[in-house]
C-alpha cells in the first residue's frame, strides 16, 4: 500500500502546473502539502490569473485585483511578464513598461478595513500612478477612509485630485469625519481645499466639540439659525 502514488509524492513543479491549469482556486484545498505548494510563491499565483483570464493583461489586473492574495509582488511580475510581451511584438516602437489602469476604480477591499501593514496603501498608490479614479464609485474611497480614521490613505486620494467635496445622501467626507470628531481628518480636507459646510458645523456644535466648531468658523462654514441658537445657550 506504501507504493500507491498519492498527490502530496507528485513533484512540486507537477503540482504548481495542476492548480495553475485548473484555474480553480479552491483546488488548493484538495490536502495541506497541496495548498502549501502553492500558495508559498507569489510567481504560481501570478501564473494562476495569467491562465485564468487567458493571458489578457488588463483583464488580469481589473479582476486579478478582486483576489485577495493579490500584491504588489504579484503585479510587478506581472508588469515584467507584460513588457516582455510587448518586446516580442515588433510593431511597437516603445514597449510599455507596466500595466495600465487608466480610470479604473479602486477595489473596494483595499479601502474597507484598517490597514496596519500599509500593504493595500502600497498597491493603492500603485493603481493611482497608473490613472486609477480616486472617487470611483460615488466619492467612496475618501468616503471609507474619512470613516475608518485612515488619514494617510485620505491624503493620498486627496493628492491624486479626489473630490473632498463630494456629498452623497447628505454625507460628505466632511461631515463623516466631523461624526467621528477626527480633527485631524477634517484639518487634512480643509488643508486640500474642502470648505467646512453647514451641516458639518451643526455636529460639531450638536456634539459639543468646541475645537473643531470653532476650527470650522474660521475657515469660512457659516451657521444657521439652529447653530446660532445653540452657540447662545450654550454661551449664555
Amino acid at each position: 500500500m506504501s507504493d500507491i502514488l498519492t498527490i502530496e509524492k507528485l513533484p512540486v513543479e507537477v503540482l504548481q502546473q495542476i492548480f495553475i491549469f485548473s484555474s480553480n482556486h479552491n483546488f488548493c484545498l484538495v490536502s495541506r502539502t497541496f495548498y502549501q505548494v502553492v500558495t508559498t510563491q507569489s510567481s504560481v499565483k501570478t501564473y494562476w490569473l495569467l491562465h485564468k483570464y487567458n493571458y489578457n493583461y488588463k483583464q488580469v489586473l481589473n479582476r486579478g485585483l478582486k483576489w485577495k492574495f493579490f500584491n504588489k509582488d504579484i503585479l510587478l511580475q506581472l508588469d515584467h511578464l507584460y513588457y516582455q510581451s510587448q518586446q516580442s511584438n515588433s510593431e511597437l516602437a516603445k514597449p510599455a513598461t507596466f500595466i495600465p489602469y487608466n480610470e479604473r476604480p479602486i477595489p473596494s477591499r483595499l479601502l474597507s478595513k484598517p490597514d496596519p501593514d500599509g500593504k493595500a496603501y502600497e498597491l493603492v498608490k500603485i493603481l493611482l500612478e497608473r490613472g486609477a479614479s480616486p472617487d470611483e464609485p460615488q466619492g467612496y474611497p475618501l468616503m471609507k477612509s474619512a470613516s475608518l480614521g485612515r488619514l494617510d490613505m485620505a491624503r493620498l486620494l486627496l493628492s491624486y485630485k479626489a473630490n473632498g467635496s463630494i456629498c452623497v445622501n447628505d454625507y460628505s467626507p466632511m461631515v463623516i469625519s466631523v461624526g467621528k470628531n477626527n480633527f485631524d481628518m477634517v484639518k487634512l480636507l480643509v488643508e486640500y481645499g474642502v470648505k467646512p459646510d453647514e451641516k458639518s458645523l451643526e455636529i460639531s456644535v450638536k456634539m459639543n466639540l468646541r475645537e473643531i466648531t470653532q476650527f470650522l468658523l474660521d475657515h469660512g462654514a457659516v451657521p444657521n439659525r439652529n447653530v446660532i441658537a445653540a452657540i447662545h445657550n450654550d454661551t449664555s
